[in-house]
């Protein structure tokens, strides 16, 4: 059996796009990988980002959201950042083999419909995990 990858998704908050991430891969992949998520600031886990992986049978029980720095002291294969914003602000990371950027944009701030605007956000990141190479 083939040692599995560690991931690192970062974005700003580590609130929305990094914990459905980590999440998706946990759940779906997790014969080839392990993810991890962490951001700049922590801002806890959206509860919108909870209800659209629940929607889909997805655990989100021991997503919790983390710095950068609280992480640091671990290796990774890929680290992958899911926004600009914690690509060009951050000052340290954790070791990684890999640093890539796959920026995805959030939901609307006043979305009308935020349940719906999560659950595309979470099929976007499915699309990306299942058709990018970088994870295939």
């Amino acid at each position: 059996m083939a040692k599995k990858r560690r991931i690192l998704f970062i974005c700003t908050y580590n609130s929305v796009r990094s914990q459905i991430a980590e999440a998706i891969i946990n759940s779906r992949y997790s014969e080839r990988f392990h993810a991890e998520s962490a951001g700049l600031i922590p801002g806890g886990v959206d509860p919108y980002a909870i209800s659209a992986l629940n929607m889909r049978g997805i655990e989100t029980l021991y997503l919790k959201s983390k710095s950068i720095g609280q992480i640091s002291d671990r290796k990774y294969s890929l680290i992958v950042f899911l926004c600009e914003n914690a690509y060009l602000r951050a000052e340290y990371l954790p070791v990684s083999d890999i640093t890539e950027c796959r920026f995805v944009s959030l939901p609307p701030g006043k979305s009308i419909d935020p349940v719906s605007a999560y659950s595309r956000l979470t099929d976007i990141l499915i699309n990306m995990f299942e058709t990018d190479p970088l994870f295939n």
